[in-house]
C-alpha cells in the first residue's frame, strides 16, 4: 500500500541546512499496523507529514496504491497530536466534518458517524457534547472517528495518545487495537513509546538519531488482541520490549 524509496527532507534557515531524514526505505503492506519508533527529533513527524503530502520530500518518492504522492489525498487520513476539534461544533458534528468539507451530509453518514462513536465508547448522550465538556481521552475518541468517517485506505497517526495520562493512553490503545481489526486500514504511528510499539504494530521500524535512518524493522509475532498486562503472549511481548529498548540505547551511545 505505501512505498518509500530513497527519502531524504532537508530544511534550510537562517543558520544553515538541517538533513532531518536520510535515504528512508520503508513498504507498509495493505492493511498492516506500522509503528515508526525513535527518539526526540529523529525526523518521524517529518516522515509522517512527507507521506501525507503536506511536505514534499527533498529527494525519493513516496507512493501510495502505486500513486506518486504529491499532495493530499481524500483516501489518506491523518491524527496528530491534538484533537482538533472545531469548539463550537458538537461530538458528531466534528465528526462529520470531512463529510461537510466535500460535499453535504446525508442520513446514512449521520447514522455511520455516530456508530463510529459509540464503537470508540462514545454512547449517544455524548455525541451532542462540545469539545470542551468531554475529557481529553474523549476528545481524542472524537477525532479518530472523525478520520474514519470517510473509511481511508491510510491512516497516519502522529503521536496522538502522547498528552493523554497512562491509563487513559492504555484504555485508547485497546481500542485503536479493535477498530483497526474491524476497519482493516493501513496504519502508520509515528510514537516514542515502545508500549505502544509493542502493543498495536505488525512491525516496528526504529529510526535512528537525527538524520533520520531506519536502522532495522522488527517483527511483533503476537496475535491481536494484546495487552500489556495479563496476556497469555507477555513473554513475547516482554521480549519484543528489551529488543527495541536495546537498539534505542544503542542509538544514544552511537549519538553519544
Amino acid at each position: 500500500m505505501i512505498r518509500v524509496r530513497g527519502v531524504s527532507k532537508r530544511f534550510d534557515g537562517r543558520r544553515g541546512s538541517v538533513e532531518a531524514l536520510h535515504g528512508i526505505e520503508l513498504d507498509v503492506g495493505d492493511g498492516e499496523f506500522l509503528a515508526v519508533l525513535g527518539r526526540s527529533g529523529c525526523g518521524k513527524s517529518t516522515l509522517l507529514r512527507v507521506l501525507a503530502g503536506l511536505l514534499p520530500p527533498s529527494s525519493g518518492e513516496v507512493r501510495i496504491a502505486g500513486e506518486p504522492v504529491r499532495e493530499p489525498r481524500r483516501d489518506v487520513a491523518i491524527l496528530f497530536q491534538r484533537p482538533a476539534l472545531l469548539p463550537w461544533r458538537s461530538a458528531l458534528d466534528n465528526v462529520l466534518l470531512p463529510i461537510v468539507v466535500h460535499g453535504r451530509p446525508r442520513p446514512e453518514h449521520r447514522a455511520a458517524a455516530r456508530e463510529l462513536l459509540r464503537e470508540v465508547g462514545l454512547d449517544a448522550p455524548f455525541h451532542t457534547c462540545l469539545p470542551h465538556e468531554l475529557s481529553g481521552g474523549m476528545q481524542q475518541r472524537v477525532a479518530l472517528c472523525r478520520s474514519l468517517i470517510q473509511r481511508p485506505r491510510v491512516m497516519l497517526m502522529d503521536e496522538p495518545f502522547s498528552a493523554l495520562d497512562a491509563l487513559t493512553r492504555e484504555e485508547l490503545c485497546e481500542v485503536l487495537q479493535r477498530v483497526h481489526m474491524e476497519h482493516g486500514a493501513t496504519v502508520v504511528l509515528v510514537t516514542h513509546s515502545i508500549e505502544e510499539a509493542v502493543l498495536l504494530a505488525d512491525r516496528v521500524a526504529v529510526l535512528s538519531s537525527r538524520p533520520g535512518r531506519v536502522r532495522t524493522v522488527l517483527g511483533i509475532p503476537v496475535p491481536r488482541p494484546r495487552s500489556l498486562g495479563l496476556d497469555t503472549h507477555v513473554a513475547e511481548l516482554a521480549r519484543s520490549r528489551a529488543e527495541l529498548h536495546e537498539l534505542l540505547l544503542a542509538d544514544k551511545k552511537t549519538e553519544v
